[in-house]
């Protein structure tokens, strides 16, 4: 007699969760995998300062996507949505980004900002997303000179200068990055030289209404950062005196996305001439 044998097969269990800090080392090793460029203490940051905008959808266990967001006020900035490659096409991208927006609106954020890349503009359109500008990635390097005296700048000013060109405040991100870059500041300008692993530099935030003292700010950081030594900063195009400043260094254009709204577009990027990062503004 041949006894019954019923088999149970065990069903995938799929999760949308809070990003912790256990989750940042996968997403980290993600970002590699992908070719994508995101450091440590971004995501230690957005952990801190919005953790309830910060999701990561996870399949039984492994982490496989992941999206992050922050509120400046009635501003708010969705970045690092990034699927891994062989669950793409599922609709996760959709949902993470569902997660975000929601988690913005709830905290008064009318205005969604975000640089997308030309796979991604696709799924932000669905939402409503609209174009505003493009965000070139530009390198070049570091050179050699004589340094000059600047004045420098505190916190609160810097704040100040940032929201004369923002038109928001973004006061714990700038004091984040102050604190762990190289702030290089004139008056009514500042740029913070942040220091990434394998010996890059990113310029940026940099913003400032005076062309001359901007000029003298770049300046000064290409030669505080030293010779050899590659740099990055990502700025919007429709700046056209920060293309005509980085060429004229030897600044390349190696990459670029998309900058995307939803909602109240007012956008000046006269003052803009680098981000503090694409997931951040």
């Amino acid at each position: 007699m041949q006894a019954d044998c019923t088999c149970h097969k065990k069903e995938r269990e799929m999760t949308i969760s809070r990003f912790t800090f256990d989750d940042i080392d996968a997403f980290l090793k993600t970002c590699a995998g992908e070719g994508l460029t995101c450091d440590r203490w971004e995501c230690e940051f957005l952990l801190q300062a919005f953790p309830q905008g910060c999701f990561v959808y996870k399949d039984d266990g492994q982490p496989v996507a992941f999206v992050t967001s922050i509120a400046y006020g009635s501003n708010g900035w969705l970045g690092n949505l990034i699927v891994i490659s062989d669950w793409r096409g599922r609709g996760i991208g959709k949902i993470l980004t569902e997660y975000a927006i929601e988690s913005l609106r709830s905290a008064g954020v009318q205005s969604v900002w975000l640089a997308a890349t030309e796979a991604g503009k696709r799924i932000y359109q669905r939402f409503g997303f609209v174009e505003v500008d493009t965000i070139n990635q530009w390198m070049g390097f570091g050179q050699s000179g004589k340094l000059c005296d600047m004045p420098g700048m505190d916190i609160s000013q810097m704040i100040s200068v940032d929201l004369a060109c923002w038109g928001y405040r973004r006061d714990s991100l700038i004091a984040n990055i102050a604190g762990h870059g190289t702030v290089i500041a004139g008056p009514d300008a500042f740029l913070i030289a942040q220091q990434w692993n394998y010996g890059y530099f990113q310029l940026g935030p940099w913003v400032g209404k005076n062309f001359e003292i901007i000029e003298e700010l770049f300046k000064t950081a290409l030669i505080r950062i030293g010779p050899s030594n590659p740099i990055f900063s990502y700025v919007p195009f429709r700046n056209v005196s920060a293309a005509m400043l980085l060429t004229a260094q030897g600044f390349k254009i190696m990459g670029s996305s998309t900058l995307m709204c939803l909602g109240d577009a007012a956008y000046n990027p006269r003052n803009i001439f680098g981000l503090a990062s694409l997931g951040l503004g």
